[in-house]
């Protein structure tokens, strides 16, 4: 009886010890900010619609996009406002500014 009472205070003690850990990832993905768009231009990446440009009109708001090179175009249904084949790596903040 003993021996399951020590036992018992064992495991009951090791409940209390359990450990726990925290996790951070670092999104190091480059980042693309758009100032002085068009209410109606539209932010186009490798041919994708990323929607209205100006939604990324702040770092906060910035796009994140993977490392590499890229088509990026901002347009409306007249007329293209910027094109430019650009190589983004890890961490860059590309901004293009339309006047």
């Amino acid at each position: 009886m003993k021996h399951i009472l020590v036992a018992l205070f064992v495991v009951l003690g090791m409940a209390g010890c359990a450990t726990t850990s925290e996790v951070t990832t670092v999104d190091d993905r480059a980042r693309l900010v758009v100032y002085e768009a068009p209410v109606d231009a539209v932010l186009y990446v490798d041919g994708l619609s990323m929607g209205m440009a100006s939604n990324y009109s702040s770092k906060k708001g910035a796009l994140a996009i993977e490392s590499g090179t890229h088509e990026i175009e901002i347009r409306n249904s007249n007329r293209s406002f910027y094109s430019e084949r650009v190589f983004l790596g890890p961490g860059i903040l590309k901004t293009v500014v339309l006047r």
